[in-house]
């Protein structure tokens, strides 16, 4: 579907029955980067990470000025893993100072049963520290 139409993910998802989201995700774990240009992705080790993995994962990450890291361009750097598989490392290894992010719906749904349960109504009424964050 993609070489029909490259990078045309809301097309190719009605095609597929899927979210352009999720077909968008799955090629770049398949493939790598659909833009073009781009590098291929590097073929993935599966199984448990080796120290020098994650030094490498720690070293491009904290490199970042904002915090944020970009998954697709740490898994380059990283060389053997895909960055679905780095994004859910950083989840692991992220030191508690880094900005955090609600990457699964249980995360989201656990921030809200804490705003809730401390009645919460404004933004401005939380104390983030409190929450772990």
């Amino acid at each position: 579907a993609h070489a029909a139409r490259p990078s045309a993910w809301t097309a190719i998802a009605r095609e597929l029955g899927r979210t352009p989201g999720a077909c968008r995700d799955r090629y770049r774990t398949l493939f790598g980067d659909p833009t073009p240009g781009a590098a291929p992705a590097a073929p993935s080790r599966t199984g448990p990470w080796e120290p020098d993995e994650e030094a490498r994962l720690l070293a491009f990450a904290g490199s970042s000025a904002t915090g944020d890291v970009a998954f697709g361009a740490a898994a380059r750097a990283v060389g053997t893993r895909s960055r679905l598989q780095c994004s859910r490392k950083w989840g692991e290894l992220r030191p508690s100072s880094a900005p955090r992010h609600l990457d699964t719906a249980a995360e989201r749904l656990a921030l809200c049963e804490a705003l809730v349960a401390r009645g919460v109504t404004d933004e401005s009424d939380v104390t983030w520290t409190e929450l772990g964050w």
